[in-house]
């Protein structure tokens, strides 16, 4: 930017604070005006100041660790994840062998199988960022990606989603093994719909059901010889890393900083700050009000960078750019089909 930080409004917090900063400032010049233009004394000993700015700064602090601490673990465990769906998708298009005849279509069909399977990692890396914001699915990604697995686009489409134009391996059917294998997958599936519907379950995970199609994938290469053990091991290792960054980043997601800290902190600051325009009246008159405005500013503002970063997946200006790290997989893995 060409501006420099300290005159930058956005991505600062200064639209989300202004209420309490403005609240503030009225409360203190009416304290400022009660205590100058009427007989009444309204301030306290500045002793107490001491006292209390230690505490609530210590507790702030320890808040704003906390908070990007969270943040920093999230970037980290996304970087896991890139780096295992990397590996994933090299190993898939390089070591995967491939029938050497083009007889009956052969040698393309397995090409395509390959491209659909890298395929499922990008699905996968949109199915987790927009289950982790708890938002609509991404459905023209997903589908675009999963359109190759009979019966997926159509859960996709009872949440309200756009079809998908339908692809090669979607006119195939059943008559593909693989495609068989999806429709098995797509009946289990459809039994657990109806135990979730009964009694009342979450929503379908759909990173996890990305997750299994991609190992039965890699089943079904093993069974025909496409690979020997020791690479289905790899591949079945590489899954299980994936899924294992998305359950860590599900944990920082669903398990908020407790509800007490946060109440305790947000009332200690309250009574600081309202307590500060009674002790500053004395010694500094008018000029207390600017002073208090700008603690207020401050600690508000340093409250408001906490809770927005401690949960990074919400899309907000501070959280972490998951759709860009999407897109840039997708890119990747693009270029490695290609």
């Amino acid at each position: 930017s060409k501006y420099p930080d300290a005159l930058r409004f956005k991505g600062g917090i200064v639209k989300e604070i202004f209420p309490v900063v403005l609240f503030m400032t009225l409360f203190a010049t009416m304290v400022v005006c009660v205590s100058l233009y009427t007989e009444k004394d309204m301030s306290l000993n500045a002793i107490a100041i001491t006292v209390l700015s230690t505490v609530v700064s210590l507790l702030i602090s320890l808040r704003t660790n906390s908070a990007y601490d969270r943040f920093w673990e999230a970037r980290k465990l996304w970087s896991q994840l890139t780096f295992n769906i990397r590996n994933l998708s090299r190993n898939i298009w390089v070591l995967v062998s491939e029938t050497k005849t083009s007889e009956d279509g052969c040698y393309h069909l397995e090409r395509q199988l390959k491209r659909a399977t890298a395929g499922m990692l990008v699905a996968f890396c949109y199915a987790v960022k927009d289950h982790l914001a708890e938002a609509p699915l991404s459905n023209d990604k997903i589908c675009l990606f999963m359109q190759h697995i009979p019966g997926f686009i159509d859960q996709i489409n009872r949440r309200g989603a756009k079809r998908a134009a339908p692809s090669f391996f979607s006119r195939l059917g059943a008559s593909v093994k693989m495609a068989g294998r999806a429709h098995w997958l797509h009946r289990g599936q459809s039994s657990t719909q109806t135990i979730r519907r009964k009694y009342r379950f979450p929503k379908p995970n759909v990173p996890n059901t990305i997750a299994l199609h991609f190992s039965a994938y890699i089943s079904r290469l093993l069974k025909k010889g496409y690979i020997e053990g020791p690479m289905a091991t790899n591949l079945h290792n590489g899954l299980n890393a994936i899924v294992d960054a998305f359950t860590s980043l599900e944990r920082i997601q669903r398990t908020p900083i407790p509800l007490a800290y946060s109440v305790h902190l947000h009332q200690s600051t309250w009574i600081f700050l309202l307590m500060l325009p009674f002790q500053l009246v004395a010694p500094l008159k008018w000029v207390a009000v600017p002073i208090v405005a700008l603690a207020a500013f401050v600690l508000f503002g340093t409250l408001a960078i906490g809770e927005q970063i401690e949960n990074p997946f919400n899309g907000d200006e501070n959280d972490l750019p998951l759709e860009f790290f999407c897109e840039v997989m997708e890119h990747e893995i693009n270029g490695i089909t290609s």
